[in-house]
Parts: C-alpha cells; sequence; structure tokens
C-alpha cells in the first residue's frame, strides 16, 4: 500500500516489498531478505542524495537573486 502513494517507486524498493513478502511466508531466505533490504536502502540513500542536490541548487538560485 505504501508504494502506491509514491508516483515512480524505485524497483529496488518494489523487489524488498516483494522479498519482504515471501519471507513471510518462508519462501525467501534470511539472506535474501538482507540483499533486497541493502538494496532498498541504497535507494533511499540516492534518492535523499538527489533531492539534497536539488534543494541546494534551488537555495542559491534564491540567495542570488533567480528566483523571488
Amino acid at each position: 500500500r505504501a508504494l502506491a502513494l509514491t508516483k515512480k517507486p524505485d524497483p529496488r524498493s518494489i523487489e524488498a516489498v516483494r522479498i519482504a513478502r515471501l519471507f513471510a511466508i518462508g519462501e525467501a531466505t534470511s539472506e535474501q531478505l538482507a540483499a533486497a533490504w541493502a538494496a532498498a536502502w541504497a535507494a533511499r540513500a540516492a534518492a535523499r542524495a538527489a533531492e539534497r542536490k536539488w534543494q541546494t541548487k534551488r537555495l542559491f538560485e534564491y540567495l542570488d537573486g533567480k528566483r523571488t
């Protein structure tokens, strides 16, 4: 349900949810779950870095008077 709230969820996050569901019913290993979790967190870190870059650029545009 949470992924439905996101416009373009990262495929690594979708895969992590899929593996977590499989793990819950005994069809995925803890190793698979750990790998999917790590990939999802890497996606999160990439998204945060991109957002931070955009915010910094926007801030400097305001400070330089290019935006009001």
